[in-house]
């Protein structure tokens, strides 16, 4: 019945999606590269209820397709589809897949249950939750890498299924084939997944972070985990903290060096005096042109104190009397 294909792989830190259309020019699409495993631990904490409501408007769309055989249907469903990799990459398939089933159905006049799958789509909010527990809880009891459990993953992993059996992820069969790659000028093998579903990637990506045994933490300013791909050391997400745009990499960087500015008492000195004369400033009752002729001179005199050139007393005194 397929007259498209879809690919999913890994290549070195990358996950790639590749579609392709059967038309008279044989469309192919090269989706554009994404870090692994960002999807993966992405869905992880993806907030299910507005996909719900997407998917229950195509469910409509579908039904009532099926009942009027109207072609004037399928611009709707084409439109809903196509929003869907707006909540993750790997509704790509998804998209895919409906946009073929549709045309399939209006060309062969089939609209039946297993051409258009509604059971399968209703059933894909409460799944995905089920899931999202699942993967958390993977990472927190094999791959997180501040866990005082300091056996290899392959032991972690063996223990864990031991002791959860049926509440764990519980991974299916795949479609996989290793296959040549060229891309960007390079030539290499992978495993590729041709998925049926969203879950086979899902699974397709879960079983590669335990073959790699990708490390994850927990982030200290959102409490989410994320992979650990740099620096041992990193403690922060790149996620978006707040309103103003800033990560939580951002923000933990603030909040650490105010941390560490707790107890210094030369800059908390320079820091009091400081807002003392911003806000005379504010309020009309120093020259603007004075104060930031102050503040220079301050940093400077700062700096030479944090240099050993003078002592806290003496940057004490300079600020009394400046």
């Amino acid at each position: 019945m397929r007259e498209y294909s879809f690919k999913a792989f890994v290549s070195g830190t990358e996950e790639q999606y590749v579609s392709w259309k059967k038309t008279e020019r044989g469309e192919v699409t090269v989706l554009t590269p994404v870090a692994f495993p960002n999807t993966l631990i992405s869905l992880a904490y993806m907030d299910t209820e507005p996909l719900a409501e997407r998917i229950q408007q195509l469910i409509d769309e579908l039904q009532l397709l099926a009942r009027t055989q109207d072609e004037k249907q399928k611009e709707k469903i084409d439109d809903l589809l196509l929003r869907f990799p707006s909540y993750s990459a790997y509704f790509l398939q998804l998209s895919a897949d409906f946009r073929d089933r549709v045309y399939h159905a209006l060309q062969f006049n089939h609209y039946e249950e297993d051409q258009l799958q509604i059971e399968y789509l209703r059933g894909i909010p409460d799944t995905l939750k089920r899931m999202q527990a699942q993967i958390i809880d993977l990472f927190a009891n094999v791959l997180d890498m501040d866990s005082e459990d300091h056996r290899s993953v392959s032991e972690k992993l063996i223990a864990y299924y031991k002791r959860t059996d049926a509440d764990a992820f519980q991974f299916c069969p795949q479609l996989t084939n290793f296959e040549l790659i060229s891309a960007e000028g390079e030539e290499f093998f992978a495993d590729v997944l041709k998925p049926t579903s969203v879950y086979d990637i899902i699974d397709f990506h879960l079983r590669e972070c335990i073959k790699r045994e990708v490390k994850v933490r927990r982030c200290k300013n959102c409490g989410r985990y994320f992979a650990v791909t740099g620096r041992s050391t990193t403690e922060y997400c790149n996620r978006p903290y707040d309103n103003k745009g800033r990560t939580c990499k951002e923000v933990g960087a603030i909040a650490q060096w105010t941390r560490s500015k707790k107890d210094d008492d030369v800059f908390n000195d320079y820091r009091r005096e400081y807002k003392k004369r911003f806000a005379r400033m504010k309020a009309g009752k120093l020259d603007g042109d004075e104060f930031y002729a102050w503040s220079k001179a301050a940093r400077e005199v700062k700096a030479a104190c944090e240099a050993g050139e003078i002592t806290p007393d003496k940057f004490r005194a300079w600020l009394d009397v400046t």
